[in-house]
């Protein structure tokens, strides 16, 4: 799992999460749109539409010219400034009700025990219904649903996995 703190390379460097991306491809999402807070995550009240604009021009960013995800460039910079951007639209758009230490957490690689709880005693509910409607959902019920399944081809289910297992750590 990418829960571990210090993670190194075999050169010593760190070594840069990849959650930004998973996390902007999932927020970017119609079908998920219902479970955002089981992040941390609640959009301004009225932002809504501008959020999921912000989000969707960060994948756009991400995926460029790619013909699936798995193509797209991992170079340490392009992902270090996918996570700024997407760290600064999380601060841009979040309503005050949010808890975005979970996120944080994520996005840098690290376990953090208090987000986790900070996050789920606020926004998580019943768990167990929480991870069968995310495991039910339609991934494919919009055209931008579509084009996100599509770009993990051989793995349609990336992003509920995602959701799941980081973010709900459930697995």
């Amino acid at each position: 799992m990418g829960w571990l703190t210090g993670i190194r390379s075999s050169r010593g460097d760190a070594v840069v999460s990849k959650h930004a991306d998973k996390f902007a491809l999932l927020f970017s999402s119609d079908w998920f749109r219902p479970y955002l807070a089981v992040s941390g995550f609640v959009p301004r009240r009225g932002d809504e539409g501008l959020f999921q604009q912000r989000i969707r021009s960060l994948v756009s960013r991400i995926i460029q010219d790619a013909d699936c995800y798995w193509n797209v460039s991992f170079a340490e910079t392009r992902v270090a400034e996918t996570r700024s951007a997407f760290l600064n639209i999380m601060e841009l758009s979040a309503s005050r009700e949010s808890k975005l230490s979970l996120i944080r957490a994520i996005v840098d690689g690290v376990l953090l025990n208090d987000a986790v709880v900070e996050v789920s005693m606020a926004f998580w509910g019943d768990h167990e219904t929480t991870v069968e409607a995310i495991n039910s959902a339609s991934l494919v019920s919009s055209d931008w649903d579509r084009y996100l399944v599509g770009l993990t081809p051989d793995l349609p289910s990336f992003l509920q996995d995602f959701a799941v297992v980081d973010v709900l750590r459930a697995g």
